[in-house]
């Protein structure tokens, strides 16, 4: 009899364990924070340096006017990239430095090709 009321409880111990332990796993409902999965996305990206003959353009076309020639060292930010229909490989980045300060009228985000 001993017996046959232990298991009872072991087993009502372990079936209520099993029932409520996935109400803590994201599956069975828990708030993710999406902030912080994006700042570690975010982080994990160090930043891109132009090399010489790096030229910012309008679109990632190759007729595309030119925004500027990027000095060499220039820190980038990578935003996105796009594949032409050629195959070119094409990275959309912004200019990280405060260099447009001194000259606003230059664009800052545009398209290099890789």
């Amino acid at each position: 009899m001993i017996n046959l009321i232990s298991f009872f409880l072991r087993f009502g111990w372990l079936l209520v364990v099993a029932l409520m332990a996935p109400i803590s796993l994201p599956a069975g409902g828990a708030a993710i924070d999406k902030n912080l999965i994006q700042i570690r996305r975010y982080s994990n990206f160090s930043p891109l340096i132009a090399c010489e003959n790096c030229f910012l353009q309008v679109s990632p076309l190759d007729e595309a006017p030119l925004l500027r020639k990027l000095d060499k060292g220039t820190p980038l930010r990578f935003l996105r990239t796009w594949t032409s229909p050629e195959g070119q490989m094409w990275l959309q980045v912004q200019i990280s430095t405060c260099e447009i300060l001194d000259q606003p009228e230059l664009g800052r985000r545009g398209w290099i090709n890789i």
